[in-house]
């Protein structure tokens, strides 16, 4: 039996509750490479997310949040989605985000024991450090590539187009966790406006912009029990919205 008590994924198709949620949409989508047109609910993703001014970005990040709460914390069996990335976010005509593809998404009972997964699943760049550490995988695992996201909201580009390899995301991110972290301990604003988007309209909203920063920076602790849950990552983001 499998000390995980999984589910098979179609059992996540058939659940009503699920799928009453208006924020997130379960379907394996394919995301536009390019933003053409108006936006609908299958596209585009939140690669094409680029030109949205600030507030806009704050308010996908609130709604991805929202939908990894709902996932891990409301469902009838918790869900663990194992492949947060902007391709599997879409926007609808209002960007509301939608959560899609969960072909790597693994179904838990509440009251199931956490072991292994017998292979790691999720992208490049996303994927949790204790996916390749052999230590159990939960929620967390989201929380982390959540991180990551949010990153990329905040300062436009794809983590991986800051470094010359795939490989080599992992250890950027390290570093950047750690100068993100010194920066948030001292009183000054400034440097905000130097990391987020150049794209992003000026003045920026520092009271938002320093909230994503600083959860960004706790979802990605290597020591994923310092990682926050994500019921948490939207309490704090509802506390930053204006």
């Amino acid at each position: 039996m499998n000390p995980l008590n999984f589910r098979p994924i179609t059992h996540l198709i058939k659940s009503a509750t699920f799928l009453s949620r208006t924020f997130l949409l379960i379907t394996r989508a394919c995301c536009l490479s390019a933003c053409c047109g108006p936006p609908d609910i299958t596209g585009p993703s939140l690669t094409c997310v680029s030109a949205a001014p600030h507030d806009r970005r704050f308010n996908i990040a609130s709604g991805v949040a929202k939908g990894l709460a709902y996932l891990h914390h409301e469902c009838l069996e918790w869900v663990i989605h194992c492949d947060v990335k902007p391709e599997n976010i879409l926007l609808d005509q209002t960007f509301e985000p939608k959560i899609t593809d969960f072909g790597l998404a693994k179904l838990l009972n509440r009251g199931g024991s956490t072991q292994n997964v017998s292979h790691v699943r999720g992208t490049l760049g996303y994927i949790a450090p204790e996916w390749v550490s052999s230590l159990p995988i939960t929620a967390k695992v989201d929380v982390y590539s959540y991180g990551v996201v949010l990153l990329e909201l905040l300062i436009g580009p794809r983590v991986s187009k800051l470094v010359e390899g795939p490989g080599e995301v992992h250890n950027m991110l390290r570093k950047l966790v750690r100068m993100l972290s010194a920066k948030l301990e001292g009183e000054e604003q400034s440097w905000i406006d130097g990391f987020v988007d150049s794209k992003l309209n000026r003045p920026v909203n520092y009271v938002q912009a320093r909230t994503l920063i600083k959860l960004a920076v706790s979802c990605l602790e290597e020591d994923r029990s310092k990682r926050p849950t994500m019921e948490y990552a939207v309490q704090t983001l509802l506390s930053a919205d204006d």
